[in-house]
């Protein structure tokens, strides 16, 4: 058996060879015999931006004597939108389920890279037994001039002499921290053995969470593809509207078809059944012009009820390339009638061509009000206060209306009660409630110690939301402070019975440098910014105005259940 560390290469190579130290060192601490070397491999996941290549060189070089550096390389930057994230997660689970079928062991290192990819990295832990442990590590004089994860430029700027003693800092100066984690994480192997098959109906009827669950693993497994526009056909949109108003389990469930029917990847995966209707004359819609026919299918969530018709343009998913579809047109929102569908023949039958006009998925969705809600939504809170902000103004943006927000943060770090401060007199003034819960006895996440009160914290404020209310539905943010305070996170979404965590990502490369520039807090702090101006920051009125969020995405990610 091989022991595996799997690490992100973000703006230093030093994080990852000081990782590699410490994660040994640990292991050879232990007192259960080990196969030498401790680690025996690092897979490192990386862009092919800059020197990114170049610093890849580097750390084989670096660890040539030691252990294999594998390079895999990521065909983006950042996992910074919807397709980007759900193609991270398809590559590190291929990863994973390759060591888990090889019986090696596997180690995360949810340092390095950027924020984005380690959020995103805790979610598939649940689902591999090979993880072994999840770790970050930090350097003690990250706020000094001596602070020792160089970036790729500096160490390039110097000797190689000294970029090789620069690649491995004092040992007494980083801190490794051991994230908890244990079996009880771990879905149950009847869920795991679905990864591979559609689940059935009476899954949907008798646990929609674990259905929802399970439907996210397997586009994960099998790769979501690329995004691409999604349109209604008028009778369709009616139908959806007429729903929303007296079904709304129908429609909610078909909501999730639709956006789902994004990905071209899990389009494809999910299409049942053909019909090809030969267009007449004059029947072409504007996006299929000389097109001799249009092909059908159902689209089938699982085993779920609702079919929505659709057919995909300029060619058909099912017979094409990702980069050859460029639009989903949706017709038809079926349902079983007398326990039976009906043909996609008879379906298409009673429908007039051409189709249009269209109607734009979140066109669509914007237009519904969405039930009342009493939502409370909880943020863990770091330096950044613009990450309870945002997450709330996207949840407002699609018409959840949340109560309260509530911040979990460090009480003994003055630069985290600044950024709570902030934030909660942003709310104030924005006329939302909102309190803030401290972790007693810690300035910062960065222990396993400091972890475990962390964890135990944000678990009973849900306890406690609860028990104020009953019908207080907890939304719960993904990424916050730490890095790896997003594990534990996701940790307490399941423990909690959760369905649920929210990310929020930044589309746009140049937007995303601005925002971080100017919602910093010594940017809002600063002397010359009126509260207007910080609270049109925060609440993201600078940057998109009102209601306008098209570079903001709010990312929605099934919790996977526990085995217990």
């Amino acid at each position: 058996m091989e022991n595996i560390l799997i690490a992100s290469l973000g703006e230093s190579p030093v994080v990852i060879t000081a990782m590699y130290e410490a994660l040994t060192n640990l292991l050879n601490e232990q007192k259960e015999p080990l196969i030498h070397p401790p680690i025996s491999k690092i897979i490192v996941l990386h862009s092919q931006e800059g020197l990114m290549p170049a610093a890849i060189d580097l750390l084989q070089d670096a660890l040539k004597d030691r252990c294999e550096v594998i390079p895999e390389s990521l065909p983006f930057e950042d996992a910074d939108s919807e397709e980007e994230a759900y193609n991270f997660l398809h590559i590190l689970y291929t990863l994973l389920n390759t060591i888990q079928e090889s019986g090696d062991a596997a180690y995360l290192s949810l340092a390095g890279g950027r924020k984005s990819m380690s959020a995103l990295m805790a979610i598939l832990v649940p689902l591999f037994p090979c993880v072994k442990g999840l770790y970050h590590i930090i350097d003690k004089d990250e706020d000094s001039r001596k602070q020792h994860f160089l970036s790729i430029e500096k160490l390039f700027e110097s000797s190689p002499d000294e970029r090789f003693t620069f690649l491995f800092p004092p040992r007494d100066r980083m801190r490794l921290v051991n994230i908890p984690y244990s079996e009880q994480q771990q879905v149950s192997k009847s869920f795991r053995s679905q990864l591979y098959t559609i689940s059935d109906e009476k899954l949907w009827e008798t646990n929609t969470a674990e259905a929802e669950a399970l439907e996210f693993a397997q586009d994960i497994a099998k790769g979501a593809g690329q995004t691409i526009e999604v349109l209604l056909t008028e009778d369709a949109a009616n139908q959806f509207e007429e729903l929303w108003q007296h079904d709304r389990t129908h429609a909610d469930a078909l909501k999730l078809c639709l956006e789902h029917m994004r990905f071209t990847g899990i389009l494809r995966n999910r299409s049942h059944d053909i019909y090809t209707y030969k267009l007449q004359k004059g029947e072409q819609d504007i996006y299929s012009q000389n097109l001799p026919s249009l092909t059908l299918h159902f689209f089938k969530r699982g085993g779920a009820t609702e079919r929505p018709v659709f057919y995909t343009v300029p060619k058909d998913v099912k017979n094409c390339s990702d980069k050859e579809v460029e639009r989903v047109i949706v017709t038809e929102l079926e349902f079983k009638r007398n326990g039976k569908y009906r043909a996609l023949k008879d379906i298409t039958a009673k429908h007039p061509f051409p189709l249009g006009p269209f109607v734009p998925l979140p066109t669509l969705l914007a237009s519904e009000i969405v039930a009342e809600h009493n939502n409370i939504l909880i943020v863990p809170l770091g330096t950044t206060p613009m990450i309870a902000t945002q997450l709330y103004t996207l949840l407002s943006a699609q018409q959840q209306t949340v109560h309260e927000v509530v911040l979990i943060y460090p009480q003994g770090s003055l630069a985290v009660r600044n950024s709570v401060q902030m934030a909660k007199d942003a709310f104030a003034e924005e006329g939302v409630q909102c309190r803030a819960v401290s972790i007693q006895g810690y300035k910062d996440i960065d222990s396993r110690e400091a972890c475990q009160a962390y964890l135990k914290t944000l678990e009973e404020t849900i306890d406690d939301i609860r028990k104020e209310d009953r019908s207080a539905t907890v939304e719960l943010a993904l990424s916050g402070g730490r890095k790896g305070m997003a594990a534990l996170t996701m940790f307490a979404a399941q423990n909690k019975g959760i369905r649920y965590v929210y990310h929020t990502l930044i589309t746009d490369k140049k937007l995303h440098k601005q925002v971080e520039r100017e919602t910093d807090i010594n940017a809002l702090r600063g002397t010359m910014l009126s509260k207007e101006e910080r609270n049109n920051r925060l609440f993201l009125r600078t940057y998109e105005g009102k209601g306008s969020y098209t570079h903001f995405v709010l990312f929605k990610v099934p919790v996977l259940p526990t085995g217990v």
